[in-house]
């Protein structure tokens, strides 16, 4: 067997670990979307456009990203559950990470601006967005560090 031949096989990986990973990816893809277009493009939002942009904002993303988080949550406690070594024990801190802040800063940030586009919080909004933002991107690399690291 030639040498590179070991590079081209792929782990068979349980199904607890393919599921945390696709929920991190996509919640990964979807953090530097909003991230890098959507929030700031908020800004652009007339005032009297604003509440049914927003609502649709929030309901659409509520739809999308609050299933994946669900999911990461779940996953990361099974797997810790199953092997509790240091890349689930980093995967449930970071997922345990974005929770809070999504709960604790960005829900009442929402709530703020919901009726209203307040530009001082809506650039808050945008630049604290950052934490999920390097939390989730930790995430997805602590993932695809176990995906390579399955054999």
């Amino acid at each position: 067997m030639c040498k590179y031949c070991n590079l081209l096989t792929f782990p068979i990986l349980d199904s607890t670990t393919i599921v945390h990973a696709f929920a991190v990816f996509a919640l990964f893809g979807l953090i530097w979307t909003i991230q890098l277009v959507h929030y700031p493009m908020f800004k652009y939002v007339e005032a009297p456009h604003w509440p049914r942009a927003h609502t649709a904002h929030s309901r659409n993303m509520t739809f999308l990203v609050f299933p994946l988080m669900l999911i990461e949550l779940l996953t990361c406690l099974q797997l810790v559950i199953e092997n509790g070594d240091l890349i689930n024990i980093v995967s449930l801190s970071c997922c345990l990470l974005t929770w809070l802040f999504t709960l604790v800063i960005f829900l009442p940030l929402h709530q703020r601006v919901a009726v209203r586009p307040i530009p001082n919080l809506l650039a808050l909004l945008t630049r604290l967005n950052w934490l999920r933002t390097i939390v989730w991107t930790i995430s997805a690399a602590n993932v695809f560090t176990q995906l390579l690291g399955e054999k």
